[in-house]
């Protein structure tokens, strides 16, 4: 269905349009789309500067290159969607925006907000989210590797299991993300991180050799190939992580607590 049959069919009282739009390279300024079933639509590069896209379904579409600068995203669902090299600064997402899973790969989204988003598993890799609001955002397992977060609004966000590799954050990040930025950026070796809280983090791969980690929280953490070489882990909370291929080689574990590790049988020190 192209734009012209769509707006037929919008004027007679359709709001489904699941699975029957093709608006590629369609100029959409300013259109009103509220509430309407778009899921997997096509508007790849479309033009959809300043339109209304509150409580929309656009889950599993594909939104690559699209401009959707300025577009208002309240309450939607872009679950899956595919909105890599899309610029969407200044965008509006506030109240329950859901975009679980969607590719944001070199999305432009400086000065978006973002807060209280479920970003859940969605890949900002190389976005640029200079000054965007991600403040109560859900940002599990979600992949910021390379963003720029640049005076970023981070507050209250959920970093459990994000990924910070390569991203650019400033000093005025909250400490936990500054914190989890210089685990995985290899910037604590051998340092003291003495009863710090990573709890919930991924920190798969990071090196921490040599570091001082007694008492630290680890709990529920992904350390898979993390690397502990002669690290002092005494009395540490490790209950809940994942510790596959982890190097424990000349590690303290005394008093260190495995509770539910997995996998719990390769916890030794090697």
């Amino acid at each position: 269905m192209n734009l012209k049959e769509f707006l037929t069919s919008y004027a007679a009282g359709q709001r489904n349009f699941a699975d029957q739009v093709n608006f590629s390279g369609a100029s959409l300024i300013c259109i009103n789309l509220r509430g309407l079933n778009l899921s997997r639509a096509n508007l790849k590069d479309a033009q959809c500067y300043s339109a209304n896209m509150s409580q929309i379904n656009l889950s599993n579409a594909n939104l690559s290159g699209t401009l959707l600068s300025q577009v208002n995203f309240s309450q939607a669902n872009l679950s899956g969607a595919n909105l890599s090299r899309t610029n969407l600064s200044g965008t509006w997402y506030r109240g329950h925006y859901d975009c679980q899973g969607a590719n944001l790969i070199l999305a432009n989204l400086s000065g978006a907000n973002l807060s209280e988003a479920n970003l859940t598993q969605a890949n900002f890799t190389l976005a640029n989210l200079k000054g965007a609001n991600l403040s109560q955002a859900i940002l599990t397992y979600t992949n910021l590797a390379g963003a720029d977060l640049t005076d970023a609004i981070l507050s209250e966000a959920e970093v459990s299991s994000a990924n910070l590799r390569g991203a650019k954050l400033d000093q005025a990040a909250p400490e936990k993300w500054r914190l989890v930025w210089q685990v995985v950026n290899n910037r604590v070796i051998g340092q003291d991180l003495s009863d710090v809280d990573l709890s919930g983090t991924d920190l798969s791969g990071a090196n921490l050799s040599n570091a001082n980690l007694s008492r630290a929280n680890l709990s529920n953490a992904n350390l898979n190939r993390a690397n502990f070489h002669r690290a002092n882990l005494a009395h540490a909370n490790l209950s809940d992580t994942k510790l596959y291929d982890t190097n424990f080689t000349d590690t303290n574990l005394e008093g260190v607590n495995f509770t539910n590790a997995q996998p719990l049988l390769r916890i030794v020190a090697r």
